[in-house]
C-alpha cells in the first residue's frame, strides 16, 4: 500500500486541534534563524520525508506502517478529542467502549515513540554499536571474509544512517506488549487549565514523562506521562492513589508541562506565537537543553 512520502509523526489531525485560522498553527523550531514564531501550515510542520517507509530487496516502497497509522489510529483523533471535550463539560471520563479506550492506549504507545526526537538517538547510538571493527571481524570469523568494496560500503555514513532507519521501521513495526500492558493498567486522566487564559503548546516531542525519582519503572506510583490534545486539553497516564479523571490544572502545572514540552522537543508549536518565543528562551538554552 502506498502513503504520502511526507509522513507527519506528528499527526495532522491532532495538529488542527492547534489551528489559529484555516490550517495554520504558530511554529518556532531549535533550526530557525530569527527564533520567531511564525504562522505555518500544518502539511509543512512535524514531518520527514518517507520516514516510515521500507524498502524491500526489489526496491519497492512499502509504506504498511505508515498507512497503519492513519487508519488505525489518526483517523480516530476526532473522535479523542470529542470524548476529551464532552469530559471536561461532564467533569467525567468516559470512553464509549473498552475497545475504545484500548484504541487510545495504543495511539499513546505510539505517539510517544513515533516522533525522531524519540528514535534519532536509539538509531545514533545503534550506528555506533553496531558498526564497529570489532562487530566487522566478529562477521568475517562466523561467516566469511568480505571484499573491499563490502568494507567500505560498511563505513560508509549514509549507509549505515539508511540500514540503521530501516531497522527502526522493522522494530516500530513490532507493538511491545509488555508496555501497552502498563499503560492500559494506568488510570487515564484529563486536564484543562485552571485559567482560561492559559493554553497548552504541542512539542515535536509530545510525550513528556514525569517521576518522582530517576530511574523509576513504568508503572510504578509516581510516575506519569502526559501529552497535549489541543490548547484546553491534556491528557495523562497515572499510577498511585485513585484520582478524579478530570481536573483542573493551575497556572503553574500548565507552564511545567508546556516548558517540559519545549526543553525535550526540537520544535514547538501553539496558538500563541508570544508563548512559542518565550518557551524557546527560557527552555531551549545550552543550560536546559536536551539536544545540545
Amino acid at each position: 500500500m502506498s502513503a504520502s512520502k511526507n509522513h507527519h509523526y506528528i499527526p495532522r489531525s491532532l495538529l488542527k486541534n492547534f489551528t489559529v485560522r484555516g490550517d495554520q498553527t504558530f511554529h518556532l523550531s531549535r533550526d530557525s534563524a530569527t527564533q520567531e514564531a511564525v504562522a505555518r501550515n500544518i502539511k509543512s510542520i512535524f514531518k520527514r520525508r518517507s520516514y516510515n517507509t521500507l524498502i524491500e530487496e526489489d526496491g519497492k516502497r512499502n509504506d504498511d506502517l505508515e498507512v497503519f497509522f492513519g487508519k488505525q489510529f489518526d483517523n480516530y483523533i476526532p473522535e479523542f478529542t470529542s470524548i476529551f471535550n464532552e469530559s471536561i463539560a461532564t467533569s467525567k471520563l468516559t470512553f464509549p467502549s473498552p475497545d475504545l479506550r484500548a484504541r487510545f492506549v495504543q495511539f499513546f504507545y505510539n505517539h510517544r515513540t513515533r516522533t525522531p526526537d524519540f528514535s534519532d538517538p536509539i538509531v545514533e547510538s545503534s550506528i555506533r554499536e553496531v558498526f564497529t571493527d570489532e562487530q566487522l571481524n566478529r562477521f568475517e570469523s562466523e561467516n566469511r571474509e568480505i571484499c573491499q568494496e563490502e568494507r567500505v560500503q560498511f563505513f560508509n555514513s549514509e549507509w549505515q544512517k539508511f540500514v540503521a532507519g530501516q531497522a527502526r521501521v522493522i522494530n516500530f513495526s513490532r507493538q511491545s506488549g509488555h508496555i501497552l500492558n502498563i499503560l492500559n493498567k494506568m488510570e487515564i486522566i484529563v486536564a484543562t487549565p485552571i485559567s482560561v487564559a492559559k493554553k497548552f503548546i504541542i512539542g515535536s516531542n509530545p510525550v513528556v514523562r514525569f517521576e518522582n525519582y530517576p530511574e523509576q519503572e513504568l508503572g510504578d506510583e509516581g510516575v506519569e506521562l502526559w501529552t497535549t490534545f489541543s490548547p484546553e486539553i491534556a491528557v495523562g497516564f497515572v499510577v498511585g492513589p485513585k484520582h478524579p479523571n478530570v481536573i483542573a490544572l493551575p497556572n503553574q502545572e500548565v507552564l511545567k508541562l508546556n516548558r517540559t514540552l519545549a526543553r525535550n522537543s526540537k520544535s514547538i508549536a501553539g496558538t500563541s506565537s508570544k508563548l512559542l518565543k518565550t518557551l524557546s528562551k527560557t527552555e531551549w538554552s545550552s543550560e536546559h537543553s536536551l539536544f545540545y
